[in-house]
């Protein structure tokens, strides 16, 4: 097709815009913002449709609605906010959250065929965003000798292991799900299987080489309840199981021993978790850190449980009990919640936090009834992740969310025969 082609069909030009976004997605860099503009100009020039009648649509669809109330409670949040300069920053790292609800859920439905040429765009970035990553860290440590160059922090370039592991691990389930869609009787069946477990096993050995304590365990739960999830159907994914049960037993084997370097994160937070400190300035470790930031949380939650902090002051409240539990680590760092549910009671109360749960509750609720496999696995590891992390308070978690949580619910899923 050619490319004048191209920019008249309005559905490849969308499509060709998401799979761009895609590709950059991983890499966390400004061309995602650039290309987040052009998305949304998109929406604005139609001349098939009028930008009044898409609003409209947008106002009767209730997942929509939900969607768009996460970032709609933070203008409502300014209302009773101090710290102006932080919500106006908060506001616009959360954007894509208000932007890409509104150009997806104007558009009409995708296809499994368009969702499955979508996620070839994430698998290409994902795998060129690893093996850069590789390359660099590999490089590191022939000028260094230090191994530590190559795992977590130091492996990660372009943002924080946590969110490059949700990238990662939620790409690996949908491979397995194309695994377990594969027909024996299609003549390239072998070569699809093939090709599929190699980028499987690469996506997998690139969540070690990470070393997110909750990416490891998150994807790893994930990809163990498919497998048995799909034996019942699939044949094939026998082979799959009992090769991840291999894989399991040799890294918690690793584990126990502490022979892996970034497997050994465990042991350093079973250590941390079970050592009894008598002042918060010892808790440096990722685990005990959490506990003493939870423990602030609650002191602030607690205070302002009827509308919380407002939009802006959620980071000068924290750092307010930091001083308080003389917790320097969180001082220095300036920890956020490192967990979403507490992030949004904390910011707006009672009533906002329990939309919140709505907003993600409902939508799953919906996609149970509908059979949208592939909604209930993203929500499995979104639900999960912001259990330790506070997702959408950074541009690789909120893009992330903003973008498949639109896009796989407005997706008509697959039927399977």
């Amino acid at each position: 097709m050619k490319i004048t082609e191209q920019l008249q069909n309005r559905t490849r030009l969308y499509l060709n815009l998401l799979a761009l976004s895609l590709v950059f997605l991983p890499f966390r860099n400004n061309i995602s913002s650039v290309i987040g503009i052009t998305i949304f100009l998109f929406f604005i020039i139609d001349k098939q449709n009028r930008l009044i009648d898409k609003l409209k649509g947008l106002l009767v669809n209730k997942l929509a609605i939900l969607t768009l109330s996460i970032y709609l409670i933070h203008l409502i949040g300014l209302i009773y906010t101090s710290n102006f300069k932080y919500a106006s920053l908060d506001l616009e790292i959360k954007l894509p959250l208000f932007i890409l609800p509104i150009v997806i859920f104007s558009e009409r439905k995708l296809s499994f065929d368009n969702l499955n040429y979508l996620f070839k765009f994430l698998t290409i970035g994902n795998i060129i965003a690893l093996l850069s990553c590789c390359s660099y860290s590999l490089y590191r440590f022939y000028i260094t000798k230090s191994p530590t160059v190559l795992f977590y922090n130091e492996f990660s370039r372009f943002m924080h292991p946590s969110y490059f592991s949700l990238y990662v691990g939620f790409n690996c389930l949908y491979i397995f799900y194309k695994i377990s869609l594969l027909n024996k009787l299609e003549i390239k069946f072998k070569r699809k299987l093939i090709l599929y477990l190699i980028v499987s096993l690469l996506l997998i050995f690139g969540i070690l080489i990470l070393s997110s304590k909750a990416g490891i365990l998150i994807t790893g739960a994930a990809l163990v309840f498919f497998a048995l999830k799909e034996l019942f159907y699939k044949k094939i994914i026998l082979f799959i199981l009992l090769s991840l049960i291999v894989i399991f037993v040799l890294f918690m084997n690793s584990i126990y021993h502490n022979k892996i370097q970034a497997l050994s994160r465990f042991e350093e937070a079973k250590k941390e978790l079970s050592t009894k400190y008598n002042n918060p300035n010892e808790k440096r470790g990722s685990s005990n850190s959490r506990l003493e930031i939870w423990k602030a949380c609650k002191s602030i939650l607690l205070n302002n449980l009827a509308y919380g902090v407002g939009t802006g002051d959620i980071k000068d409240e924290l750092l307010k009990q930091y001083k308080k539990g003389n917790f320097e680590h969180g001082i220095v760092n300036q920890n956020n919640c490192h967990n979403q549910y507490l992030q949004f009671f904390i910011l707006f109360g009672l009533g906002g936090g329990l939309l919140f749960l709505i907003s993600l509750f409902y939508p799953t609720y919906i996609s149970i009834q509908n059979k949208n496999i592939l909604y209930l696995y993203f929500m499995f590891f979104m639900l999960s992740n912001m259990l330790v992390e506070s997702m959408l308070e950074s541009k690789a978690g909120v893009e992330f969310f903003a973008l498949f949580n639109a896009l796989l619910l407005n997706y008509k899923p697959r039927i399977n025969k």
